[in-house]
């Protein structure tokens, strides 16, 4: 198991090597192997996982929750926006340093009016009439 282990560590070097990041898509195949569902595993087994694994893995620049680094990552682009132009009326198209700043805040706007399917926490729901979203 620990030679598996290693491996697929390995394997995960290579590809952060390859494209500066950890975020290895989930269906993701690496040299044959199934990094994206290996990674998916170690995120759900954190707990199970020895520290000196889960040190190792975070040294390297895993997240251990994507999904939130990405919404904080948009926040802040949005928040970055707003200090430039004074406001946040983003147009659907808009991109901010390569990101669809847009589409974001329309899919979340979509999700509070109950017209998508998604989950928009009262916290992020907070955050954003802070900054000046009108919804």
């Amino acid at each position: 198991k620990g030679d598996a282990w290693e491996r697929n560590f390995a394997l995960l070097e290579q590809f952060k090597n390859r494209r500066g990041h950890c975020n290895v898509p989930k269906p993701h195949k690496e040299d044959g192997i199934k990094l994206g569902i290996w990674l998916s595993n170690q995120r759900r087994r954190r707990e199970k996982l020895e520290e000196s694994l889960q040190r190792r893995l975070e040294q390297l620049g895993v997240s251990w929750n994507p999904q939130a680094d990405e919404w904080e990552q948009k926040f802040a682009l949005l928040e970055k926006f707003k200090e430039r132009e004074g406001h946040c009326n983003v147009s659907k198209t808009y991109e901010e340093d390569g990101i669809n700043l847009g589409t974001w805040l329309d899919t979340l706007r979509q999700v509070r009016k109950g017209n998508r399917e998604g989950n928009l926490s009262s916290e992020r729901i907070e955050r954003l009439d802070e900054v000046g979203i009108r919804w």
